[in-house]
């Protein structure tokens, strides 16, 4: 079986908007400011913000917001190419329900 195959026929639990908003309400913390999550399944879509955009004026970061990623890309590019990321991970392995 092929891991489209394998991954097609996983039945994925249905989103917990409670969860992950639990998981991001500590921002900013001592590690960073901000986070802006997306997290998609085939039936469904949840996108999330929480800590300060901007730290000298306090705004919010919002769900809908960007930031800059410079060449940090290149790293998770190679890892990819390379089968070091799993990136079929459920959310269960990093603790939300």
């Amino acid at each position: 079986m092929s891991t489209a195959t394998a991954a097609a026929q996983t039945t994925l639990p249905p989103l917990d908007p409670g969860a992950m908003r639990e998981v991001l309400s500590g921002l900013p913390n001592s590690k960073a400011t901000a986070a802006l999550v997306y997290v998609g399944t085939p039936t469904d879509s949840w996108m999330g913000a929480s800590g300060v955009a901007d730290i000298a004026s306090n705004a919010p970061a919002r769900a809908d917001g960007r930031f800059r990623i410079g060449s940090i890309t290149k790293v998770f590019t190679a890892a990819q190419d390379q089968n070091l990321l799993g990136l079929n991970i459920g959310m269960a392995a990093f603790g939300i329900k």
